[in-house]
């Protein structure tokens, strides 16, 4: 109703080409939300409909989430239940596998990145897991603390699943699974700068074996 009022105002309707908004309920449900309600607000006066842009990162969270709750037989996306049990044991013993881990003796060139913080850390665990695909080992890691959980954010859990493959020396297949997603389409498209690309969706359709996760790309 707030977004009605100021578009009445200022009689600003016809002006509206594009709405770009997160996936939240609120915003994209299905029945009475935002941009749901304003679609019929532009149907009853009879203006040219916008077109709906969703927040691609968020959709990428999305399909992370559905994609690591079907490797792992593990459906959690609810507080309480906002991480795996691998992330319970990295959170315990974070401080004592980073001191037990063997550095790598090569020192990974590094490009200069506009990402700050825990994406600077994902960004940095992605590049070294990728690195150690083509050359055997890792490279001289940069621990950092690790990230808050939340459900609005899944993009953290890469940053422990990487975390934890790479501390665990783990021959756990599932989280094996999970890095190579992280680490290749999936990442790509996540620090692209979002342009659209057919070629990069096909990679990622290609990469889905989730069925969830392949609704969530196609919606």
């Amino acid at each position: 109703s707030g977004i009605v009022e100021v578009l009445d105002k200022f009689q600003l309707w016809g002006s509206i080409k594009v709405i770009i908004s997160d996936t939240t309920t609120v915003n994209t449900g299905s029945r009475n939300r935002v941009v749901i309600q304003l679609q019929r607000e532009f149907e009853r006066k009879n203006i040219e409909p916008f077109q709906f842009i969703s927040c691609q990162h968020h959709v990428l969270d999305t399909i992370l989430k559905q994609t690591m709750n079907e490797i792992l037989n593990e459906r959690v996306s609810k507080s309480p239940e906002l991480h795996y049990k691998f992330i319970e044991n990295l959170q315990k013993n974070y401080e004592n596998l980073k001191s037990s881990f063997k550095q790598g003796e090569q020192i990974r060139k590094v490009k200069t990145n506009k990402w700050r913080d825990d994406m600077d850390f994902l960004f940095d665990l992605v590049q070294s897991y990728r690195y150690m695909k083509v050359n055997g080992s890792f490279p001289v890691l940069n621990f950092k603390s690790l990230p808050s959980l939340h459900n609005a954010r899944w993009n953290s859990r890469a940053i422990y699943a990487l975390l934890a493959f790479i501390l665990t020396e783990s021959d756990n297949n599932q989280l094996r699974l999970i890095c190579d997603f992280i680490a290749s389409t999936w990442s790509h498209i996540w620090f692209s700068d979002m342009q659209y690309s057919e070629h990069d969706l096909k990679n990622l359709e290609q990469a889905i074996t989730s069925t969830s996760a392949m609704k969530t790309l196609k919606r």
